[in-house]
């Protein structure tokens, strides 16, 4: 977003209140710009915030008419990570008060926020319909090992147990566990990572990204 630079925080929001919702109040400007995390910098200029605090400041000025439907495109491009975290968390509390078209080659961005995901290729609406929806099913059966050591002891003791399709250790301190058989693997597992004494950091099923989903989607 671009703004006057020679107005404040305060004066953008305040604009965008005489123009969107003239029956708001100082107060209610004071509390979009609180919400945004602008109040410690609402009465500075906005020449010299950075492109985070511009992006945040552009949410609030919209969010000050209380809109049914905001359309954000891009809202979190060229930020830092500091300031990606700021504006999808301020996407994420706004959500519940209006509907939020999240536009975004972000995929990372667009999983932490979305309810609902649209796909578009080549113009083309190829996938429509709730984020869990379009993962469920998308598990393999198997599971992430992360381990501190003993990579390559854990993977060939896994494969060779009979409800192991194959047992992979990956350079990234991980061993992936294909399952031939569920309910054993869960049952076993953890009996035979304990037996082999290794330092365990987590178990976790293996989830495709919305990433991997989307480019399995569209190619």
């Amino acid at each position: 977003p671009a703004f006057d630079p020679w107005l404040t925080a305060r004066e953008v929001v305040d604009l965008a209140r005489n123009l969107t919702a003239p029956t708001a109040t100082a107060g209610d400007v004071d509390a979009v710009l609180a919400e945004a995390g602008l109040t410690d910098a609402a009465d500075r200029r906005v020449k010299g915030f950075s492109r985070g605090m511009l992006q945040r400041l552009g949410i609030a000025a919209a969010v000050i008419g209380e809109p049914d439907l905001l359309l954000l495109d891009e809202p979190a491009a060229a930020l830092d990570p500091a300031g990606r975290r700021e504006v999808l968390d301020l996407v994420d509390r706004i959500k519940g008060r209006a509907t939020v078209v999240f536009s975004s080659h972000i995929l990372d961005d667009v999983q932490q926020v979305s309810d609902e995901i649209g796909i578009l290729r080549q113009g083309e609406l190829v996938y429509q319909g709730s984020l869990a929806g379009l993962l469920e099913g998308r598990s393999g059966a198997a599971y992430v090992v992360t381990l501190r050591t003993g990579h390559d002891d854990v993977a060939a003791a896994i494969e060779v147990e009979p409800w192991a399709s194959s047992a992979t250790a990956a350079g990234d301190g991980t061993v992936v566990v294909a399952v031939a058989d569920m309910g054993a693997a869960e049952e076993h597992l953890v009996s035979v990572l304990a037996r082999l004494g290794h330092r365990v950091v987590s178990i976790e099923p293996q989830v495709e990204s919305l990433e991997q989903v989307f480019l399995e989607v569209t190619k």
